[in-house]
C-alpha cells in the first residue's frame, strides 16, 4: 500500500517512552522537515507512555497538519497514551476515523482518502 500512494504518505514511528519538553520538541522539528506529503501516519503502538509536554506536541502536529490540508492518523495508542490525549481534549481534533488500532487499518483509510486504493 505505501508503494501505491508514492510519496503522498508519510509514516512515522515513535519509540518508547516519550516524556520530556526536548524529545516532544524534536519529533515536532523532523516532521516539519520532513519531505512534502499528504497523509501523515503516526504510529505509536511502541510508546507506553507520553507525557503532557509530548501530548502538546502531538496536537500542535495535528493543528499544523490541518493547516496545510493534510491528514494525520493516530496509530496503535495504548490505552494510557489514548487516555492522556483524551483527558488533555487533544482528539477532539481528529475525527474517530483517523484514529486506529494498527498500521494496516491506517493504510487502508489512508489509502482511500488518497485515491490511491
Amino acid at each position: 500500500m505505501l508503494l501505491v500512494t508514492g510519496d503522498r504518505l508519510l509514516l512515522y514511528r515513535l519509540d518508547g517512552p516519550i516524556s520530556f519538553f526536548g524529545a516532544a520538541k524534536g519529533i515536532h522539528a523532523k516532521l516539519r522537515d520532513a519531505r512534502p506529503h499528504d497523509s501523515l501516519l503516526l504510529d505509536m503502538s511502541a510508546v507506553p507512555y507520553i507525557d503532557v509536554s509530548t501530548a502538546l506536541t502531538i496536537e500542535e502536529i495535528v493543528l499544523e497538519s490541518r493547516d496545510n490540508h493534510r491528514d494525520v492518523y493516530l496509530v496503535g495508542m495504548t490505552p494510557l497514551v489514548e487516555a492522556v490525549l483524551r483527558r488533555m481534549r487533544m482528539l477532539r481534533h481528529l475525527d474517530e476515523k483517523y484514529i486506529c488500532t494498527n498500521r494496516e487499518q491506517a493504510l487502508e483509510r489512508a489509502c482511500q482518502r488518497l485515491g490511491a486504493a
